[in-house]
C-alpha cells in the first residue's frame, strides 16, 4: 500500500500474506502418525494454532508444496535461498526448513531461467594439439565490413581480408577477398593462393562462416582430405591466433591507410611482409625464419649490393640449412607446448571445471555473454523486451557429449542454429523441468531473395540499396 505523508514523501507499506482459516484447518488434519507424536511438543496460542518454535507448523506431507507455492507467489517474487527462508520464518517453521527451501529453489524452472549466473564461467582451457610439421594445421577467418578498395593491377574491388595462419610457425597470409564470394570461389582461391605452395593441410580451424559450412564447402575440403574444425555456436574461441593476428593487421592498416580508406588492398602485401619478418614475442624468432630458416631482408644496405657473391659448395650448405630449419621447428613445437601450459594456468584461474554432464541430461542455454571481454554473441528471442526476457533458454536435452567442454543439444527445429555449444553457455536444469519444444529466435544473418532494387545511395564510400 502507498501512503503520501504531509511533507510530500511517499511510503510503501507491505502486508505479509496471512494463512486463511481453511489453510490452518487443513494443516491440523494433515498430520501423519509420526507427527501425531510430535504434537505433544507443540504449544497452542490463544487461537489454538499449532506452533513449532513459536511459528505456525506446516505438516510434513504439505511442506514441499507449501514452500513451492510460497516461493512463486508474486508477493514473494521468486527470490533466492536467503530471502525466501527469512520471509518464510516470519510466520512459519518446521524442521529442516532451509533444506526444503534449497530443494524447491533448485527445482524451480522459472527461477533458474530468470536468475543470472554468478559463478565463474564453466570450462577449463582445452589446448589444441601442437602441429608437428609446418603447414600441417592452419587457421583462418575473415575481416569483414571494410570500405571498398581496388586492386591497382586488376581493378577488382574488395571489401574483405582473408587471413590464413600456420599454427606452428605463425606465418600469415593476408589476401583480399569479396564478402559476396561463393563457396566455389573460396575453393578456387584456396587452390590458387595456398594449395600450390604448401599442399593439403591435415586440419583447418575456422569459425562458422557460411562459406565453410555450406554443402559445397564441407564437401570440397572433405574430398581433398582436409579436416575442418569449427568453433561452437555463440562461442567463437576455437583458435585465438587468428583473432590476435586480425588485431595486428587492423592496427597496421589503421596506421597507413589514406583518408578515404580505399587503398588498403595495396597495403596488404606490405603488412604481410612486416608481420612475417617481425620477431614473435613467444617464439623468439620471426615467422619467416621459422619457415625458411633465415631472415628476410626488408632493407638491404648499399654496400652489400656491391659485394661480389661468394661461391660455396651448394650441397653441404643446403643440407645445413635443412637441418637448421628442422631444429628450429622442433624447438618451436616444444616452446608452444610450454606456452600452452602457461596459458592454461592463467586462463583457468578465472574459470571452474563445471558440472559433469551426460547424454540425456537437461540443461539451460545462456542467452548472453557473461563478461565484456568475450566475443560471445547474444541469442535474441522474439519477445518484445530483452531486459525482461529470461537469462537462459530451455531446458533442452543433451543429445551427444562431444568432449569435456562441447555438447550437442536437441533443439527445436524452429531455432535453426548450430546445436553444439561450449559448457560455459550451459547450466544444469532440474530433472523434472519441462523441455522447451517450441522456440523461435532472431537470426543475425537472415537471407532474403531480392525481388527488385528500388534505389541506391552512397554512405561512407559504401553503396546501400533499397530493395523490395
Amino acid at each position: 500500500m502507498l501512503r503520501r505523508k504531509d511533507d510530500g514523501t511517499v511510503q510503501l507499506y507491505v502486508t505479509l500474506k496471512q494463512p486463511t482459516p481453511e489453510e490452518l484447518a487443513q494443516f491440523r488434519n494433515s498430520y501423519d502418525p509420526e507427527e501425531q507424536k510430535e504434537i505433544k511438543q507443540l504449544k497452542g496460542n490463544d487461537k489454538d494454532q499449532l506452533l513449532f518454535r513459536g511459528k505456525i507448523y506446516i505438516p510434513r506431507q504439505q511442506q514441499k508444496e507449501f514452500v513451492r507455492k510460497f516461493h512463486k507467489d508474486p508477493l514473494h517474487g521468486h527470490q533466492g535461498m536467503f530471502k525466501t527462508t527469512k520471509r518464510l520464518q516470519e510466520k512459519y517453521n518446521f524442521p529442516e526448513l532451509r533444506q526444503m527451501v534449497k530443494q524447491v529453489i533448485k527445482d524451480c524452472n522459472i527461477y533458474n531461467k530468470a536468475k543470472a549466473a554468478r559463478h565463474k564461467p564453466y570450462g577449463l582451457l582445452q589446448p589444441t594439439e601442437i602441429p608437428d610439421k609446418v603447414w600441417n594445421t592452419i587457421a583462418w577467418n575473415f575481416i569483414t565490413g571494410l570500405p571498398t578498395s581496388k586492386d591497382p593491377i586488376t581493378g577488382v574491388e574488395y571489401d574483405t581480408v582473408w587471413v590464413i595462419i600456420d599454427r606452428l610457425t605463425k606465418y600469415g597470409y593476408f589476401l583480399p577477398f569479396k564478402g559476396t564470394a561463393t563457396a566455389e570461389q573460396l575453393a578456387y582461391a584456396f587452390i590458387r593462393y595456398y594449395l600450390d605452395k604448401h599442399g593439403v593441410p591435415e586440419k583447418i580451424i575456422s569459425d562458422r562462416d557460411k562459406l565453410f559450412t555450406s554443402k559445397f564447402g564441407t564437401s570440397f575440403f572433405k574430398q581433398i582430405g582436409a579436416k575442418l574444425r569449427f568453433s561452437t555456436a555463440y562461442h567463437p574461441q576455437t583458435d585465438g591466433q587468428t583473432e590476435r593476428l586480425n588485431q595486428t593487421l587492423e592496427q597496421y592498416l589503421r596506421s597507413y591507410v589514406n583518408y578515404q580508406q580505399n587503398n588498403w588492398v595495396e597495403l596488404l602485401p606490405l603488412a604481410q611482409i612486416a608481420y612475417n619478418t617481425s620477431v614473435n614475442e613467444d617464439m623468439g624468432i620471426s615467422p619467416h625464419t621459422a619457415v625458411y630458416g633465415h631472415d628476410a631482408e626488408t632493407q638491404r644496405p648499399e654496400q652489400s649490393i656491391r659485394k661480389a657473391p661468394i661461391i660455396t659448395a651448394v650441397a653441404p650448405r643446403a643440407e645445413t640449412v635443412v637441418t637448421e630449419i628442422k631444429t628450429a621447428q622442433a624447438r618451436l613445437q616444444s616452446e608452444l607446448q610450454f606456452l600452452q601450459q602457461r596459458m592454461a594456468q592463467y586462463y583457468n584461474k578465472k574459470r571452474i571445471e563445471g558440472p559433469i554432464l551426460a547424454r540425456g541430461d537437461k540443461v539451460y542455454l545462456l542467452r548472453q555473454k557473461q563478461n565484456a571481454t568475450t566475443n560471445l554473441s547474444q541469442i535474441k528471442t522474439k519477445r518484445p523486451s530483452d531486459k525482461l526476457d529470461f537469462k537462459k533458454l530451455g531446458p533442452f536435452k543433451i543429445e551427444e557429449v562431444i568432449s569435456k567442454t562441447n555438447y550437442r543439444l536437441s533443439l527445436p527445429k524452429t531455432m535453426r542454429i548450430h546445436p553444439v555449444f561450449h559448457i560455459s553457455l550451459l547450466e544444469p536444469a532440474p530433472k523434472d523441468a519441462p523441455l522447451k519444444k517450441n522456440l523461435e529466435i532472431e537470426k543475425d544473418d537472415n537471407e532474403y531473395e531480392v525481388e527488385k532494387i528500388l534505389d541506391s545511395r552512397m554512405v561512407k564510400n559504401k553503396i546501400q540499396y533499397l530493395v523490395k
